[in-house]
């Protein structure tokens, strides 16, 4: 599967897999009242931190201040 999809978009299944995950998690993060534990179960079923150091890999910013942004 991974050669297929790398094939058409360039990208590995992972890495599509973790633009979905930021995603979804960009739009509960600004558009929902939900903290960011609440999204990182939600989305990942990961602690908090773990969530925060992924979100902050893809995005550049903290989820945090991604939501007050």
């Amino acid at each position: 599967m991974n050669k297929c999809v790398k094939k058409i978009t360039h990208k590995t299944a992972q890495e599509l897999l973790n633009e979905m995950i930021i995603m979804e998690a960009k739009s509960l993060l600004k558009y929902t009242d939900l903290q960011v534990a609440e999204v990182a179960v939600r989305l990942c079923n990961q602690n908090p931190s773990n969530f925060s150091r992924f979100f902050k890999s893809q995005t550049g910013y903290s989820p945090k201040a991604y939501q007050t942004s």
